[in-house]
């Protein structure tokens, strides 16, 4: 599988002071760069549901067809497009919030 970029999150922290009240005062930013906390993929949540599931196949399959879209359209010559990416990803998020019976937020 191919690894996908990593994501980073910019803190800001700032501490203001009044430029009216001390005209000559400085603003103090201080800016924090770590690492994104991501959650589990879909593709791990589709296999973390399979076993005994009914629908533990079709979700291992979904799972699969899933992370070849994602390989596929994350290498360097992209080999799927766009539109079959976001198919694949619609397919197994409609399914997964099926089983878990909750309705996808995207």
């Amino acid at each position: 599988m191919t690894q996908k970029p990593q994501r980073w999150r910019l803190k800001i922290w700032a501490a203001f002071t009044s430029w009216r009240k001390y005209p000559s005062s400085r603003t103090s930013i201080l800016l924090r760069v770590e690492p994104l906390v991501a959650e589990p993929s879909l593709s791990d949540r589709l296999r973390a549901t399979a076993p005994g599931h009914s629908r533990g196949a079709q979700l291992l399959a979904l799972a699969a067809e899933f992370d070849e879209a994602t390989d596929g359209y994350y290498a360097d010559p992209q080999t799927v497009s766009a539109e079959a990416y976001l198919a694949a990803f619609r397919r197994a998020l409609r399914i997964w919030s099926e089983v878990i019976k909750k309705k996808p937020l995207a």
